[in-house]
């Protein structure tokens, strides 16, 4: 009955028009429920029929029905309509409501300290939304492994294609035990640096730039250890180690630390949201990545979490 069907390909809005016409019963009310012109509507059913090689609405002047096959071709396409409208509202949904399943990176100092009372406070918030840490030092391929978001710390990110937003900066300074100072001497100018065990982040380092009141001074150095966790760093300087390089918010003085030439600081670490390109941003991405921001390790929230170590 319906002999053209293999050939042809009907649009969306022609079998919504079809579908919204079979259950009101009439042209008027269909336009108006799609908030079409009835010219319009009509068209959409004009082409559908001609498509279709087949007559599926009989009108007269005064009422419109089914023919038998229209009432064939709704059975059958009725519910698939429904569910691609359901999903299309699903999709909406999904981005205009923060739902669904989000995964994040982050290194382990901030994932283990500045997260965890955020990602409380964000589910309280959006309970729709479950969250998956993964706690990595490791530069972790977010669009291969399926990372909604990753925290990153650098001084420069390189470019990946990748979308970042810097949301805070931390200042990256010398510090060392007083019992280290005491035994080895504590440095007056950048040069003494050469005499002392550094420990640092990232790699290790053999020359290091310092920024004072004098502007910049670089100067040799002797790296003893070098780790890309500050927490590790805090550690081995608290246990006499060394003067170690740490991010300020990592060090404080009434735990043992020393700030070793104060007036001077290395090139400052900026904190940053990453996440993959996308023409729609999911709104579980858009909702924590601008939470997170909120909540930069320079707010007020931070500093007290700092102040509860």
């Amino acid at each position: 009955m319906l002999r053209r069907m293999q050939q042809f390909e009907p649009r969306l809005d022609e079998l919504g028009a079809f579908v919204r016409v079979a259950e009101l019963g009439s042209l008027t009310a269909a336009a108006l429920r799609l908030r079409i012109p009835k010219s319009t509507l009509s068209r959409r059913l004009s082409r559908l029929e001609e498509g279709l090689g087949a007559q599926l609405l009989a009108r007269t002047t005064r009422k419109l029905h089914l023919t038998e096959a229209g009432v064939a071709y709704l059975e059958r396409i009725g519910p698939a309509l429904a569910r691609i409208e359901e999903a299309g509202r699903e999709a909406q949904g999904d981005r205009d409501t923060p739902r669904g399943h989000l995964r994040i990176t982050a290194p382990g100092d901030l994932a283990l300290t500045w997260l965890p009372p955020l990602v409380a406070t964000f589910r309280a918030r959006h309970p729709a939304v479950t969250l998956e840490v993964l706690v990595e030092a490791r530069r972790m391929d977010l669009v291969g492994e399926g990372i909604d978001l990753a925290v990153r710390a650098a001084a420069e990110l390189a470019d990946s294609g990748l979308v970042a937003r810097r949301i805070a900066s931390a200042e990256l300074a010398l510090w060392a035990s007083a019992r280290y100072l005491r035994r080895k001497g504590t440095p007056r100018a950048p040069a003494d640096l050469a005499r002392h065990a550094i420990g640092c982040l990232g790699p290790p380092l053999s020359r290091l730039t310092l920024r004072g009141p004098e502007g910049s001074r670089t100067t040799d150095v002797r790296t003893i250890v070098a780790s890309n966790e500050p927490l590790f760093l805090r550690e081995v300087a608290l246990r006499d180690g060394g003067i170690v390089i740490l991010p300020s918010a990592f060090a404080r003085a009434d735990e043992g630390l020393t700030r070793v030439l104060p007036a001077h600081s290395l090139r400052p670490v900026g904190l940053y949201l990453v996440h993959p390109p996308a023409r729609v941003v999911p709104a579980k991405v858009r909702a924590f990545r601008d939470f997170l921001t909120k909540h930069a390790p320079d707010s007020a929230p931070f500093r007290a979490l700092l102040r509860k170590w």
